[in-house]
């Protein structure tokens, strides 16, 4: 029974783009495909890979200091890019949202001047300028409610009413 021989370790790379080059790669592809408009779920996907990753990655650095930088440099990219797709997803949501206000302040001053709801949204000039063709904030009459709709941009399948009769806010997956 002789001793057991451990594995010579090889060195970490050196040069940024040896060691780093990449993980920037996948990292601009995961923000490319996760930031998308619409795309909001592939990022709490990606939010749970980061995770797993990221706790690998701290044990290792924990157990073999060679690898430190090397590692944390890695999960630093990681970190930085679910933060970039998280960040655009907030934005699209917050810009749907001030869009589908804007809609709802046009066809409320409609009403304040006409005394009725517009029969539709070209009768309420919703053509407004600076409105971002992202929110797809539309207003249409369904069975005698007025409502205002738009795409969540964190789930493809969902849209987020307004009803302007009982002014509340509801969610409705399709």
């Amino acid at each position: 029974m002789g001793e057991k021989e451990t594995p010579e370790r090889k060195p970490p790379p050196r040069g940024f783009r040896r060691r780093f080059g990449n993980t920037l790669v996948f990292g601009a592809l995961l923000v490319l495909s996760c930031g998308m408009p619409f795309a909001g779920y592939l990022g709490a996907v990606f939010g749970v890979a980061w995770l797993v990753y990221g706790g690998y990655s701290l044990s290792r650095a924990l157990e073999h200091p060679a690898e430190r930088r090397l590692r944390l440099g890695r999960l630093l990219i990681w970190t930085a890019s679910f933060a970039l797709v998280f960040g655009l997803h907030k934005y699209y949501a917050v810009q749907a949202r001030a869009d589908a206000e804007r809609t709802i302040a046009q066809v409320s001053m409609f009403r304040q001047r006409h005394g009725r709801f517009p029969d539709d949204s070209a009768e309420a000039a919703l053509q407004l300028p600076g409105i971002a063709p992202l929110s797809n904030a539309t207003y249409f009459i369904y069975q005698g409610r007025h409502l205002i709709t738009y795409h969540d941009p964190w789930m493809p399948f969902t849209t987020i009413r307004y009803d302007l009769d009982t002014c509340t806010w509801s969610n409705q997956s399709s």
